[in-house]
């Protein structure tokens, strides 16, 4: 490879920009994820046990100052949680399993009751310098009736139980209150002491039947005996709470403490409706209880999409507000920020789940926000279909040491036995150090020093790793049509210079059966290129170098040309895309009419946009690219590259056995 068009390419790749128009651009997730290749579980997991469905980051068991976690399998036998002994690389140094028969638990568990599927971590509740934990158990049985159970785990040193407590529908001060099939025990959090008895108070999930009720939430006031001393519950009509539930809202399928979000000297309580409609079908919600002394709701904000400073582009049955997590402050002004799951997001396919990270206030509203997925930029995890990432989330603390909270996240529909991941959020993009291999927690670096550490990275191994991340066998040819604004507002270099620059390098790996067309529109749209074979990339790069940006934003007529040109050139079980760049300057109401015809499942059209947009903006892109069923990227130097191969790698040779990427 010419060496100039390598270190270009490097450049483009992996520098950041010195200044970041969204925090996604700034932050990209790492991850380790914990499954049965890895020893001490490979041979010992449960197939189809659904390990990882519940996790909860615990503290220090074994006094080497790394904390354990516990991983649940709701589906192994009638339930069953892990306790993993951790190293501090990430590594796994032994596992206790807790179920029925084994880790010196002694609880009547019911089959299929759920017993793992969430988890929270306690402290230590009994004294004994231990931490303990909160197990779920939402379908477990009383007699013949499904009421709900959690069960408080009191565990030894070695990761057994010593002693445990068991909260029912039989439970003295809960029966005459729950109905059967209420859920109880959907998840759990361990509050701050409300009431000043020097013990935390428990807020128990309870979403119900869905076809029953809206659910509600509960909160326990316990002794040291684990005897239930008074109950306060959060509902319709219930503990002062003031928002309008709706049945199957599932209110409570998720519920986490907040610590005093708004300094009045309560702890504060996060509840989740992950089937809420009011902002669309089973998009989703989550509430902001402010609590008072009694555990009753003082005051409640609700966010949902556009609702509340929160921009976050949730579909219809996303299910946002399946978990959600108090992550600590992430972005360094003293408030406690959230990660919330939507764990039927549809990015990179059906039901593969994200996760938002919420900046918050203390009021209760979003500051701002950025989405983790398969198809986010700063994330390079991979599922299939249904995997539901996004059920559970717990905060891990800063388990890698380098200044940031770190994530754990559910992956039980990982192959056949589950998964657990550990997230670790780090300046974009990780550090390439002077060996050539990764090193994170480096920090931010100057462009000159980009420059001095890309230019000794020049190796055999480095120029194949570029060269196998812009390999194109095996995926289908691309027609593609890009819809270029070249209106005045375009000139700016991180708008269509940036695109020009990071598509002249992409079309270097691009093959002879590609096709490319070029439309540019601010008053009456040209067309540029029409159908060129990629072969012939001194006239494509010669025509889109020419391109100049000047005139007003018109692009209703554009789009019409774009998709008459691409299906001029339609390839059969190619992928035909219409890729519409633009800085957002135009009414999107002007290309409602065209939208309603003219995008497909065939033939989408994908929405890059530049600069920095306000909110609102964001989202009316984000809204064109979900109706012409395509993909939208915000366009900086740090993502233009991979929002570029995440188009023409949209769809696999059927020889390959997953159709789409």
């Amino acid at each position: 490879m010419n060496q100039f068009l390598h270190y270009f390419l490097c450049t483009l790749l992996f520098i950041p920009s010195l200044i970041f128009a969204q925090e996604e651009d700034r932050i990209f997730y790492e991850y380790i994820r914990l499954d049965q290749e890895d020893d001490p579980l490979n041979d010992i997991l449960t197939k189809g046990g659904q390990f990882g469905q519940g996790v909860a980051a615990i503290g220090d068991l074994d006094g080497d100052l790394v904390t354990e976690l516990a991983v649940g399998a709701p589906d192994d036998t009638a339930g069953a949680v892990w306790i993993l002994f951790m190293e501090k690389e990430g590594k796994i140094k032994s596992a206790q399993k807790i179920n029925m028969t084994q880790g010196g638990f002694s609880g009547e568990l019911t089959p299929g009751g759920g017993f793992g599927s969430r988890i929270e971590a306690l402290g230590d509740w009994d004294g004994d310098g231990n931490p303990d934990l909160l197990v779920g158990e939402p379908k477990s049985k009383t007699g013949v009736l499904a009421y709900g159970a959690v069960w408080m785990l009191l565990l030894n040193a070695d990761g057994t139980v010593k002693n445990h407590h068991f909260f029912s529908g039989r439970t003295p001060g809960l029966f005459k209150y729950l109905p059967k099939d209420q859920r109880f025990g959907a998840d759990i959090a361990a509050l701050e002491d409300l009431d000043g008895d020097g013990l935390k108070e428990i807020a128990v999930g309870a979403p119900s039947d869905p076809d029953k009720y809206p659910g509600m939430v509960w909160i326990l006031f316990l002794n040291q005996n684990g005897t239930i001393r008074e109950t306060v519950q959060i509902g319709n009509g219930e503990g002062k709470f003031s928002g309008d539930l709706q049945t199957g809202d599932q209110f409570g399928i998720s519920v986490e403490s907040l610590g005093d979000l708004d300094e009045d000297g309560y702890g504060d309580l996060a509840i989740g409706a992950m089937t809420d409609r009011e902002s669309g079908f089973d998009q989703g919600a989550i509430y902001i209880c402010f609590l008072n002394k009694k555990g009753e709701v003082k005051s409640t904000e609700k966010i949902i999409r556009k609702k509340n400073g929160f921009t976050g582009f949730i579909e219809n049955a996303d299910h946002f507000g399946s978990s959600i997590a108090n992550i600590g402050d992430m972005n360094q002004d003293s408030i406690p920020d959230l990660a919330v799951g939507a764990f039927r997001d549809d990015d990179g396919g059906k039901d593969r789940g994200a996760i938002y990270i919420l900046y918050m206030k203390r009021n209760g509203s979003v500051k701002d926000n950025h989405k983790i997925s398969e198809s986010s930029r700063n994330f390079e995890g991979a599922f299939q279909n249904k995997y539901e990432w996004g059920w559970s989330i717990s905060p891990l603390g800063d388990f890698n040491e380098d200044g940031r909270n770190d994530l754990l996240v559910n992956g039980n529909n990982h192959d056949q036995a589950g998964a657990a991941w550990m997230l670790f959020p780090s300046d974009w993009p990780t550090r390439l150090n002077q060996s050539g291999t990764w090193a994170q927690g480096a920090g931010k670096f100057s462009a000159a020093d980009s420059a001095r550490l890309y230019k000794n990275a020049e190796t055999a191994a480095d120029s194949a790793r570029i060269d196998s991340m812009y390999d194109l066998s095996g995926y289908a040819p691309n027609n593609l049509v890009f819809l270029l604004d070249v209106s005045a507002s375009m000139k700016k270099p991180d708008k269509l210079p940036l695109l020009q620059n990071a598509f002249t390098s992409l079309l270097t790996y691009m093959r002879p059966e590609d096709k490319i067309s070029v439309i540019t529109y601010s008053g009456k749209p040209t067309i540029q290129l029409s159908g060129v074979p990629a072969s012939e990339q001194k006239k494509i790069v010669d025509e889109i170098e020419s391109l100049k940006s000047s005139g007003e934003t018109k692009p209703a007529r554009a789009v019409k040309l774009a998709f008459e040109v691409a299906q001029t050139h339609f390839i059969p079980n190619g992928n035909n895309r219409v890729i519409f760049a633009t800085d957002g300057g135009f009414d999107p109401n002007e290309l409602d009419r065209a939208l309603e015809k003219l995008p497909s499942k065939e033939l989408p059209m994908s929405v890059f946009y530049f600069g920095k947009l306000p909110g609102f903006k964001i989202l009316e892109m984000e809204e064109i690219a979900h109706k012409a069923f395509g993909n939208s990227s915000h366009i900086t130097s740090g993502s233009v590259n991979q929002a570029l191969l995440k188009e023409v790698k949209q769809i696999r040779l059927k020889t390959d056995e997953n159709s789409k990427e």
